[in-house]
């Protein structure tokens, strides 16, 4: 299935004024002037996409995913570190989508223009992803280092929330007095309203190296790691299911998404009670082990300032 709208003909092209905009099997418009070529691989994006429906070629990806994440795993369990780990491999039909878009973009024909490799495109980290939900929020600055040591990191996204932003400068209007300060739009490009930030996670691009490839049959594989914790991605899985994958039929109404927005609030508040709950475990830790040992040990402070 081609996202692009039925005006646009695979062989035919779209005629706007004096341009005439081609577009390859695939769906994929070339820049204005190019020719659709006689064979897949004259194009990058084509020979790309191609590549990636190749049932072998998936299969190594999928494998690539699920090394990634028992390698986490390890890692995780070496450091005493408690979290759900889950993999994913892109399916075709989403990077068909993505590189359409990408197709339209400028900046990346230009980019792409120079030689560059399709993989190591920023935005072509996500072939692979691995999701780290950590029991505790305060574990993602440990766990980025252990990740940051063990892979060769491409690019870092660093902190990513799910698509809203916040709302800038003074309200002046009172009919938008009750009205949330995160803003988003709904697929048909209407604003929505939000009281919570939704999802976030700390994102990287990172790199097995050149010494793993061999394994699978990958040339330096990439794959998107997201940390985040178990709280806040289960609550993405709900909205991501309830809103977005919903029956064409059924729409996600206004009060479905006041629901998913104080069930994000409530997500939010337990990752702050679960702050003060390592750290409270850790006081209590730390005065186990002063009274084994009968010698002074300071105590901790938790996040309210308080001595515990």
């Amino acid at each position: 299935m081609s996202f692009l709208p039925d005006r646009f003909s695979k062989k035919k092209g779209l005629l706007t004024g004096s341009s005439h905009q081609e577009f390859s099997d695939s769906g994929i418009p070339y820049p204005v002037g190019r020719t659709i070529p006689p064979d897949s691989n004259a194009d990058p994006i084509v020979a790309f996409l191609v590549k990636y429906k190749d049932p072998v070629e998936y299969e190594r990806w999928v494998r690539f995913a699920d090394c990634t994440k028992q390698d986490c795993e390890s890692l995780l369990k070496k450091n005493g570190i408690k979290a759900v780990v889950t993999c994913r491999t892109k399916q075709y039909e989403s990077l068909k989508k993505k590189m359409e878009d990408l197709a339209r973009d400028p900046d990346f024909r230009a980019w792409l223009g120079k030689g560059h490799n399709i993989y190591h495109y920023s935005e072509m980290g996500d072939l692979a992803g691995v999701r780290i939900g950590l029991f505790f929020p305060d574990d993602v600055p440990t766990v980025v280092k252990l990740i940051n040591d063990r892979f060769i990191v491409r690019h870092t996204f660093g902190t990513v929330t799910g698509g809203r932003d916040t709302v800038s400068g003074r309200n002046e209007d009172s009919h938008k007095h009750n009205q949330g300060p995160w803003r988003s739009q709904d697929s048909n490009r209407n604003e929505e309203d939000w009281q919570h930030y939704g999802y976030k996670s700390w994102q990287q691009v990172v790199e097995w190296g050149e010494n793993y490839s061999p394994i699978i049959g990958l040339n330096a594989p990439r794959v998107e790691i997201q940390v985040g914790t178990v709280v806040t991605q289960a609550w993405a899985e709900v909205q991501h299911n309830i809103i977005y994958k919903r029956s064409n039929d059924v729409l996600a109404t206004p009060s479905m998404k006041r629901m998913i927005d104080a069930i994000n609030g409530m997500a939010i508040t337990t990752e702050i009670m679960l702050r003060e709950l390592k750290r409270s475990v850790e006081a209590a830790e730390l005065e186990a082990r002063r009274k084994a040992q009968g010698a002074y040990v300071p105590s901790a402070k938790n996040t309210l300032g308080h001595y515990t």
